[in-house]
C-alpha cells in the first residue's frame, strides 16, 4: 500500500484548538512556530520558527523541476501595517555543492539568493504566504500541521489538559554540526508528546536532500525509528501531490542538552550509509526557555480574596450557611439549615423557603444564576423524592417525567440542563441510575453483570457522556470499592483504568463535553503505585495524566485528593486534600488546591502565603466550585471558636478572584 505524506506526518496531525476562534487574527505569536502547509499540495511546506526580538526563521521544503528534492531557507523579521503584524522574509536562499557525510565540505557549499516570501496569520491555525521563488509567484493558503510544546500565544494559558510541557521541550529549535555549515535539521517537541525533525542536507552528488521523522523520547534519547525522504513531485504548477513518492531513508539517534548534543544515524540506502554528528544549538524559540520551568500560577493571574459575609451566631446557636455553587456573576447557591439561599453580588443572603427541606449535597446554581438544582430530603412515608428547580418566576418546581418513585439527582451538566442521579421504587432495595434530559425525561442507564450500583455524577451538555463510579466487593474490605465508570451513548458502562492498568477510583466531575474526566486515588489501595491517591484526569484519546501532590502533601488515607469541579475546557480543576496541620501531630484538615496543565498543583495556602492575601485561619477549606472560565473560585469551610467544644463552628465563604495577568 503506498504511503501518503500525510500518512507519513500522522503524528504532526494535531490541528485547531478547541479554543482557537478566542484568539485573534492578523497576529505573530510563538506559538506560530509550527510546520505549515497548503492542503491542496500535500508533500511539500514551510517550518517556521519564531525567535525573539522580533526575529523569524522559515524553511521551505519543496522540489525542483526534474522531481528531485529542493529546500530553501532564511531569515526575517516580524513587522506590522494596518492589517496586522506579518513575517517579512526578505531573502530565500538555495543552497548547492554539499557531499553527504563525511566528504562533506563547508567551504563546497554555494548560497544563493532565491526568492522571497511574507507571511500572514488568520488567528492560529490558518494564514497565507506570499511567495516569489524561482520565477513561481504565488499566494498560497496555509494550514497549521504541528503544535510545539510549550509555545506560548496559541496555546490556552492553562495549558491544554493531557499535554504537559517537559524540562526537555526547550531543546526545540534548528540545530547543525558546526563543522558542517550548511546543513542541519531543525526538531521540535510537539504538544503530543512526540517529536518532529526535518533535516535539510545533501546527496552524494550535492544535490539537495531532506529526510523527515517523527520521533519519541525513550531513556533520554529522540529516537526516530523511521525517517523518510520523498521523490517525484515538481515544482511551482506542475506540483501535484500524488506524484509525492516516500522512501524509507532509515533511522536516527539524538541526545542533547539544551545547547549540544550528538546525533546519529543509520541509512537503509547505500548511498548515506551510516554516520554521527556533534551537534550546537543555531536557534532558540520565543519565550521557550531551556530546560522548560513550569510558570507559577501567581505569574499567570492577579488573586484576589472576597470575604463573604456569614453571621457567627454563637458557639451554642450556629448559623449554618454552608456555600456550595458559584454562577458566572458571582452569585452563590447555598445551604441554610435545611433550606437553599442565594447571594447576589453586593447583597445579603436571601432564604428560597418554598422548597421544603432538601438534601444539602446537592445544591447547584446554573451559569447564568437564573436557576437552582436541589432535591428533595428524605422524609419516610411522606411524598417520595424528586429533583427540584427554582427560577424567580415560577420558585421551586418538581422535576417531571419521572419513572421512579422517589429519586434524588447527584449531579448536572455544566449547562445545569441535564441531571443524573439515582432512583427507585416502592418496595426496592437497590437504587438504579438516571439520566434526565428535557426531551426525553427520566431514562435509567444500562448496568451489566459486573457493574452494579452504578452512581452517575457528572453529565456533558449534549447528554451523550456520563461518569460516576460503581461498587464492588473485594474480599479482606469491609466494603465495596469504588471504581471510575463512564456511558457512552446509549452504550453499556465501562470501568476506567490508568496507564498502569489500574483500576480508577470515582469520577467525580467532567468538563463540558466530558472530554476530560477528573478524579481521585485508584479504585483499592494500592502503597506502591507511583502516584498512589493523588488525583487524575482521564481522556479516551491520551490517557490518564496524575495532578502531582501538595507541597504539604496529602496523608494516607482512603482519598487523599478530590476533585470536585473544572473549568468548561477543562485546563483547570479545583478541589481538596487531606492533611496534616502543620504543628500538630493528628489533626486532619481538608485543604484547597487548584490545578492548570501550566502550573501543576497549587495550593490556596500557597498563594496565600505567598501574596498574603486572605489568611489560613480555617478548621476545614474547601474549594466546592468555581465559574465556567475559572475566573471566580468558591472557598467553603469552617472554624471552631477559640473557647468552644468541637461542636462550636463558625462558617465561612471566600471568593478566590483570577485575573489574568
Amino acid at each position: 500500500m503506498k504511503k501518503t505524506f500525510l500518512t507519513a506526518c500522522g503524528a504532526l496531525m494535531v490541528l485547531a484548538l478547541p479554543t482557537a476562534a478566542a484568539f485573534a487574527s492578523n497576529i505573530v505569536t510563538p506559538g506560530h512556530t509550527a510546520a505549515w502547509y497548503d492542503p491542496s499540495r500535500s508533500g511539500e511546506g514551510w517550518v517556521l520558527e519564531v525567535l525573539n526580538d522580533d526575529r523569524a526563521v522559515v524553511y521551505f521544503y519543496s522540489y525542483d523541476d526534474e522531481g528531485g528534492q529542493r529546500w530553501l531557507t532564511g531569515a526575517g523579521e516580524v513587522r506590522s501595517d494596518d492589517a496586522g503584524r506579518f513575517i517579512e522574509i526578505p531573502t530565500l536562499y538555495v543552497t548547492h555543492g554539499g557531499k553527504f557525510g563525511p566528504d562533506f565540505d563547508p567551504d563546497a557549499v554555494v548560497r544563493e539568493p532565491a526568492g522571497n516570501a511574507v507571511f500572514r496569520f488568520e488567528g492560529c491555525d490558518a494564514g497565507t504566504v506570499n511567495y516569489n521563488v524561482m520565477g513561481d509567484e504565488r499566494e498560497t493558503p496555509l494550514r497549521r500541521l504541528s503544535r510545539t510544546m510549550g509555545t506560548q500565544g496559541c496555546t490556552p494559558r492553562n495549558g491544554i489538559p493531557g499535554e504537559p510541557v517537559m524540562g526537555y521541550g526547550g531543546q526545540s529549535g534548528s540545530w547543525y554540526d558546526r563543522s558542517h555549515s550548511g546543513e542541519g535539521f531543525t526538531l521540535h517537541w510537539l504538544a503530543n508528546g512526540s517529536a518532529m525533525l526535518y533535516w535539510f542536507s545533501y546527496d552524494a552528488e550535492g544535490n539537495q536532500a531532506w529526510f523527515f521523522g517523527v520521533g519519541h523520547e525513550e531513556n533520554g534519547q529522540i529516537v526516530f525509528n523511521e525517517v523518510m525522504l520523498t521523490e517525484g513531485a515538481k515544482f511551482g504548477e506542475a506540483f501535484d501531490p500524488g506524484d509525492v513518492n516516500l522512501v524509507d531513508w532509515g533511522s536516527m539517534q539524538i541526545s542533547l542538552a539544551c545547547n549540544k548534543g550528538e546525533m546519529t544515524y543509520q541509512s537503509s540506502l547505500s548511498e548515506y550509509g551510516e554516520g554521527e554528528q556533534n551537534v550546537s544549538r543555531l536557534t532558540q524559540l520565543d519565550e521557550l526557555a531551556c530546560p522548560h520551568v513550569k510558570p507559577k500560577l501567581t505569574d499567570l493571574y492577579e488573586f484576589t480574596w472576597a470575604e463573604i459575609s456569614i453571621e457567627e451566631g454563637t458557639a451554642q446557636n450556629r448559623v449554618a450557611i454552608q456555600a456550595k455553587s458559584i454562577a458566572d456573576d458571582g452569585t452563590i447557591a447555598a445551604s441554610i439549615g435545611l433550606k437553599v439561599g442565594i447571594r447576589r453580588p453586593g447583597g445579603d443572603w436571601e432564604l428560597l423557603d418554598d422548597s421544603g427541606d432538601v438534601r444539602t449535597s446537592g445544591i447547584l446554581i446554573s451559569p447564568d444564576g437564573q436557576r437552582v438544582l436541589a432535591s428533595e430530603a428524605n422524609s419516610p412515608g411522606e411524598v417520595p423524592q424528586a429533583p427540584l428547580i427554582w427560577t424567580q418566576r415560577d420558585s421551586w418546581q418538581r422535576f417531571t417525567n419521572l419513572i421512579f418513585d422517589g429519586s434524588t439527582h447527584e449531579g448536572a451538566s455544566d449547562n445545569r440542563n441535564i441531571l443524573v442521579g439515582n432512583g427507585r421504587n416502592f418496595g426496592d432495595i437497590v437504587s438504579e441510575p438516571w439520566i434526565w434530559t428535557a426531551e426525553l425525561g427520566q431514562v435509567q442507564l444500562p448496568e451489566t453483570e459486573f457493574i452494579r450500583g452504578a452512581v452517575p455524577l457528572a453529565v456533558s451538555n449534549n447528554s451523550q457522556v456520563i461518569v460516576g463510579f460503581s461498587g464492588r466487593a473485594v474480599d479482606g474490605y469491609s466494603h465495596p470499592v469504588f471504581l471510575a465508570t463512564r456511558w457512552e451513548g446509549v452504550g453499556d458502562p465501562e470501568i476506567l483504568n490508568d496507564d498502569f492498568g489500574r483500576e480508577l477510583g470515582i469520577a467525580r466531575a467532567c468538563n463540558a463535553n466530558c472530554k476530560v474526566v477528573t478524579g481521585g486515588a485508584q479504585a483499592e489501595y494500592q502503597l506502591d503505585h507511583p502516584s498512589w491517591g493523588q488525583a487524575w484526569i482521564w481522556q479516551k484519546d491520551k490517557g490518564t495524566h496524575y495532578l502531582g501532590e501538595a507541597p504539604d502533601g496529602g496523608i494516607v488515607v482512603e482519598n487523599p485528593y478530590i476533585p470536585t469541579d473544572l473549568t468548561v475546557d477543562g485546563s483547570m480543576i479545583i478541589g481538596n486534600y487531606a492533611t496534616i496541620e502543620p504543628g500538630t501531630t493528628n489533626q486532619l484538615s481538608s485543604r484547597a488546591f487548584i490545578w492548570t496543565q501550566a502550573t501543576g498543583l497549587v495550593t490556596v495556602r500557597q498563594i496565600v502565603e505567598e501574596l498574603g492575601i486572605g489568611d489560613d485561619d480555617w478548621d476545614d477549606m474547601m474549594a466546592n466550585s468555581m465559574t465556567s472560565s475559572g475566573d471566580m473560585i468558591l472557598l467553603s469551610g469552617d472554624y471552631l471558636y477559640p473557647s468552644a467544644d468541637s461542636d462550636g463552628r463558625h462558617d465561612r465563604a471566600v471568593i478566590l478572584g483570577l485575573q489574568p495577568k
